[in-house]
């Protein structure tokens, strides 16, 4: 599971399987998300930011 869906404190990001070989990837919800940016601080790829 990737580190920042457990680091949301609203529960804004969710696993989603892409494909039956692709790995799953993280979705945010931003109807939910604060924009607190724990999740930017927690992603050890640099896969989450803000635009």
């Amino acid at each position: 599971m990737c580190v920042i869906v457990s680091a949301c404190p609203v529960g804004a990001i969710k696993q989603r399987k892409i494909g039956p070989i692709l790995a799953d990837y993280p979705e945010i919800d931003e109807d939910k998300c604060t924009e607190c940016g724990i999740c930017i601080k927690e992603c050890p790829h640099g896969a989450a930011y803000k635009e």
